[in-house]
């Protein structure tokens, strides 16, 4: 600051948010005439991450002789200095059992970070709120990503959302939000109907073709409107695909067979969904796959295929191929694949269009194993997990006598832990309770 006069001044400091000011809040400040001064603010950030403001106010400044006021304000975002985590524990609890966590499981974690997710099911559960939001919450841009993040609309309904503690929006931007998308989605078909995975212009990906066609139709079945010309070219590929292996398009770095035997399986079962898919194809696709496919849901989705075909015998021999099928982690197939993804969709294929068959909880439980030393899922991962465990009870049924307690415990500092559990499960439990003793998390049948 700089006056032609002597001033003296009095400067104020205000802080709000998740730091504090180290000092004295009002101090005085005498200046020469023409002098500068530097005034150094000491702030101490705490663990809580937002943003903080600061507003510095200046009194008593001289100018022509008159006293006038100045204040600037500031913002600040503080997050912490360490990557998040996520822990995950798992257990099955017998009949008036309890599962707790010790302190050492949790010391390391900053309280006002922390939030917890629980679920309780008679299967493995799939945590569907934490894969819901990671997809919400990941930049999209690519095709396969614009894909994953637009299905859970698909899948769920705002209601849905609004239970598993998520942000929920209204009926007009959930469908401003699917309309842009599919917006999105056609800048990247190609003239043949295929689509490229970043523009028109890029190499036609078959199997995503499949993936976007999937989508195009799962929508329209909620109620979304999609453009007829756009899906009609894409229906077409796939047909191109179901009857011509040799038309598909597949990278120079992946098994040839292999791939188009996923691709294929994918878009009979796609044709097949909206009966645009003879038996005879069907029964084509499957020869195909049973001699080139290397994973279970190439055999799922061509069992499935079949039976809406009309040969369901078929399809439960497809389905008893695929229990035995695991593909190899260290061979990439193109197909944006993995044994979490796999187990996933098949278990969500499997009850939704053929659920008699006894054996589909398999794969949930492969699918339990496949995740427990998993520290990072893809979105095409997180996808399949959000189909399968749309499929789970969002409620439980407790009988007469049966308890069910969920209880919070926090030692270090009187600050609740925000739980976020489903809205069946929070009319049953005492949720986010704060007991001062030993940290654990409690789960009791």
């Amino acid at each position: 600051m700089q006056q032609n006069r002597p001033q003296s001044l009095t400067l104020e400091t205000e802080v709000f948010g998740p730091i504090s000011f180290q000092g004295e809040r009002v101090s005085s400040l005498e200046l020469a005439p023409n002098a500068k001064t530097a005034v150094r603010l000491n702030m101490t950030a705490g663990t809580r991450p937002g943003r903080a403001q600061m507003t510095c106010r200046i009194k008593g400044l001289n100018v022509n002789g008159e006293s006038r006021e100045m204040e600037k304000k500031w913002f600040l975002e503080t997050r912490s200095a360490y990557p998040p985590l996520t822990r995950i524990w798992k257990t099955q609890i017998p009949p008036n059992g309890v599962f707790e966590l010790a302190s050492a499981d949790v010391h390391a974690l900053v309280p006002e970070t922390v939030n917890v997710r629980a679920g309780l099911g008679t299967e493995p559960v799939i945590n569907l709120a934490d894969h819901v939001s990671q997809l919400f919450a990941y930049p999209y841009g690519c095709l396969e990503q614009t894909v994953s993040g637009l299905f859970p609309h698909v899948f769920l309904t705002e209601s849905d959302f609004s239970a598993l503690g998520l942000k929920t929006h209204s009926k007009e931007e959930t469908e401003t939000k699917i309309r842009l998308g599919i917006q999105r989605l056609l800048e990247k078909q190609k003239s043949s109907g295929g689509f490229g995975l970043w523009d028109g212009k890029s190499p036609e990906s078959a199997w995503l073709t499949a993936y976007a066609a999937h989508f195009f139709t799962a929508a329209h079945d909620a109620g979304f409107e999609i453009p007829r010309s756009g899906v009609k070219k894409a229906m077409d590929r796939l047909v191109q695909y179901v009857r011509r292996p040799n038309m598909i398009p597949y990278p120079g770095y992946v098994n040839r067979r292999a791939y188009r035997a996923a691709v294929r399986a994918y878009a009979a079962f796609v044709l097949a969904r909206v009966q645009s898919l003879g038996l005879g194809d069907a029964r084509s696709v499957f020869a195909y796959v049973d001699k080139y496919g290397s994973n279970c849901l190439g055999l799922v989705q061509a069992g499935v295929a079949q039976s809406l075909a009309g040969d369901r015998h078929t399809a439960v021999k497809a389905f008893d191929l695929a229990i035995k099928t695991q593909r190899d982690p260290e061979t990439y197939l193109g197909d944006y694949g993995s044994n979490v993804r796999d187990f996933s969709a098949a278990y969500y294929y499997l009850s939704t269009y053929f659920p008699e068959y006894r054996y589909r909880a398999l794969f949930l439980h492969e699918l339990d194993a496949a995740l427990a030393d998993r520290e990072w899922l893809s979105t095409q991962e997180r996808n399949a997990l959000v189909m399968a465990g749309a499929l789970q009870p969002k409620g439980l049924k407790l009988k007469t006598g049966a308890r069910l307690t969920f209880i919070l415990i926090w030692s270090w500092q009187d600050i609740p832990i925000p739980c976020l559990l489903p809205k069946a499960l929070g009319s049953l439990c005492h949720a986010g309770s704060w007991i001062p003793r030993a940290s654990l998390f409690r789960c009791q049948r």
